[in-house]
């Protein structure tokens, strides 16, 4: 996605005298090393992101439920707090100001929500609906787009809620690689929740969208009057982080980004990325700049690979990010060189969402119960996900979550997850409705039906529907133990 951003706006002049004082001199090049967050401990990244995770979050995030077109609606306070500490963490982590709440924009964000779930798209320029007014539709757009308004310096984000609370959207938007993006994997989510200049932030939620805007200062002087963090402080924010990093953050193929907000000249400038692990040096082929002066860039290809392959966690380790060649005043360039070292954060999660509470499957069928859980960024292990069904001669479901449906009835599907148990119901359908023993399907249970299943394992011959409904052992095959077991039912019933 594409965002709007201050940092174009800075005159070179300012920009280079606030950050770098009076060291411009011609020819000269500037290497730094060190980053404030270099002094992060890992128990103070562990504690502080868990510290923003309410095991108290609403279910009900309304104080006043939106009812397009008579209700706006509003968020609860407590919502707004989370999210912002959310938020708050991320730039801590980057060695960035905190943000606070803009209370005057939120109804414009509620606006953005309402026009996203009243048209059921994610977009960041929504058309207009039929018979909305053109008040609340501009209002609602501006929440939406990525640009900005007369006069109102901001930029604008979009997510679909995809079942999470908003703090937990906040680990998405940072990741950038959930957002759908289609423009090569552009990250724009994150640069907004970074934005060196960013001080406020409003938010709104309708249904399963949501919208975000960051509101940032338009000159390094007003941002300095107003934040305690001032822009002298550093030269540069990364993502991942200097010093230690969660592993769990960030993906092998996810992108990583360095923001320079300073008169750095990105189109002179002859900027290459390397990065060294384990002894050898990877240079990046691709570094997308930006036009307010910030670099994202991938992992190379070799090295992806080399780490288990795409969409896998950061292993325990260093990387050390070598970025040469910007391009600042005065004939000089600044080069930037920094190491992330990736640990395994302890981020135990507090809820389970299922993407249904129910699940209707036909017998014979497949579904795969969603499962999403929080916080989003929170450390799972595969073995950790166990999956159980309470009747398995309804439904079975295997470790991914696949359920695959046996026999007409209703039954409850649970996972469990570090202590923490989620259930949902299962129904399967057919006609006519057979029990399970029923093997003749005449709808009782009887010597008949013994007698058939001992035929079946004779013949050697028989139908998946056969095997569901004879197999009362579970063991997959039918045999005289199944046409015993039957008899027992019969027995037992009459």
């Amino acid at each position: 996605m594409k965002i709007s951003s201050k940092l174009r706006r800075i005159s070179a002049f300012v920009a280079c005298a606030v950050l770098l004082g009076t060291h411009v001199s011609l020819a000269s090049t500037f290497n730094y090393k060190d980053h404030i967050t270099s002094l992060h401990t890992k128990q103070e990244i562990e504690q502080k992101y868990n510290a923003s995770v309410d095991s108290n979050y609403p279910e009900n995030e309304y104080s006043v439920k939106p009812n397009y077109p008579s209700t706006v609606g509003s968020l609860k306070q407590v919502v707004i707090n989370d999210t912002l500490s959310r938020i708050n963490y991320y730039r801590w982590l980057s060695g960035l100001n905190e943000l606070t709440p803009n209370y005057d924009k939120m109804q414009r964000n509620q606006k953005g929500a309402i026009l996203l779930n009243e048209l059921g798209q994610l977009t960041h320029t929504p058309e207009k609906p039929e018979g909305m007014s053109d008040e609340f539709y501009n209002e609602g757009f501006a929440a939406c787009y990525y640009g900005t308004e007369p006069g109102d310096v901001y930029s604008g984000n979009v997510a679909y809620d995809n079942f999470h609370s908003l703090p937990d959207l906040i680990d998405l938007y940072i990741a950038d690689i959930y957002n759908g993006d289609t423009s090569n994997g552009a990250v724009g989510h994150r640069l907004s929740i970074l934005d060196p200049f960013g001080t406020k932030a409003s938010l709104g939620k309708c249904g399963n969208f949501s919208t975000l805007s960051i509101y940032y200062e338009s000159s390094a002087e007003a941002y300095n009057a107003v934040s305690p963090v001032k822009l002298d402080v550093q030269p540069y924010y990364a993502y991942p982080t200097a010093g230690y990093f969660p592993k769990q953050f960030c993906y092998t193929n996810e992108y990583w980004s360095v923001l320079v907000p300073g008169g750095y000249y990105l189109k002179s400038s002859k900027i290459a990325v390397t990065i060294e692990y384990d002894g050898q040096q990877y240079r990046v082929p691709y570094v997308q700049e930006r036009s307010f002066f910030a670099i994202d860039f991938k992992l190379p290809d070799i090295l992806i690979n080399r780490l288990g392959g795409p969409n896998k966690t950061m292993p325990e380790g260093d990387f050390k990010v070598i970025v040469t060649g910007f391009k600042i005043p005065g004939n000089s360039y600044m080069n930037l060189e920094y190491t992330v070292s990736f640990f395994d954060a302890d981020i135990p999660i507090t809820e389970i969402y299922f993407e249904e509470d129910s699940y209707n499957i036909e017998v014979g069928q497949e579904a795969k119960i969603e499962l999403f859980y929080s916080p989003a960024a929170a450390d799972v292990e595969d073995n950790e996900i166990v999956w159980t069904i309470a009747d398995e001669s309804i439904a079975s479901i295997d470790s991914d979550g696949v359920v695959t449906a046996k026999r007409p009835g209703t039954t409850t599907a649970s996972v469990t997850i570090q202590g923490i148990t989620k259930t949902c119901d299962i129904i399967v359908y057919g006609d006519p409705v057979y029990e399970l023993g029923d093997v003749d399907r005449n709808n009782i249970i009887d010597a008949n039906d013994a007698t058939y299943v001992l035929e079946l394992y004779k013949a050697a011959n028989y139908s998946q529907d056969d095997l569901t409904l004879g197999d009362l052992d579970f063991n997959n095959i039918l045999d005289s133990n199944d046409a015993s077991l039957i008899l027992e039912l019969y027995k037992t019933r009459e």
